[in-house]
C-alpha cells in the first residue's frame, strides 16, 4: 500500500510530504496506481522547479519521496507552491477514493 502524508505549517498551508510504498495493484512496472501517483509527484516536483523556481528538500529512494518546501519564498513562489501541493494533495485524495486498498492519505498539522 501506498502511504501518503501531507504536512500543514502553523499558517495552514502545506509545507511538506511523503509518499512510502508500493500500490501492489499491478506487476511490477504495470501497476497504474503507482504510475498515477509518480506522475502526480514527477510534475510536481518539475512544477515547482522548472516554473517557480523552487527547489524543495528533497529525498528519492525505491519506494519513498519525501519533499519539504524551503523556508524562504517569495510571495509568489509560495502561492504558487499552495497550487502545485494543493493539486498534489487533490489527485492523492481521488486516487484514495478510487483505490482505498492500494493507496492512504493524511494530512497532519505541524
Amino acid at each position: 500500500m501506498i502511504v501518503a502524508t501531507l504536512r500543514r505549517a502553523r499558517t495552514g498551508g502545506l509545507a511538506a510530504a511523503a509518499i512510502r510504498g508500493h500500490a501492489g495493484a499491478g506487476a511490477p512496472g504495470h501497476d497504474l496506481v503507482c504510475a498515477a501517483v509518480s506522475l502526480l509527484a514527477d510534475a510536481t516536483l518539475y512544477s515547482l522547479s522548472a516554473d517557480h523556481g523552487i527547489e524543495p528538500l528533497l529525498v528519492r529512494a525505491p519506494g519513498v519521496l519525501e519533499l519539504a518546501l524551503p523556508a524562504r519564498l517569495t510571495p509568489a513562489q509560495a502561492a504558487a507552491a499552495q497550487v502545485l501541493l494543493g493539486n498534489l494533495r487533490n489527485g492523492l485524495l481521488l486516487l484514495a477514493q478510487q483505490q482505498p486498498e492500494h493507496i492512504s492519505i493524511t494530512v497532519e498539522e505541524e
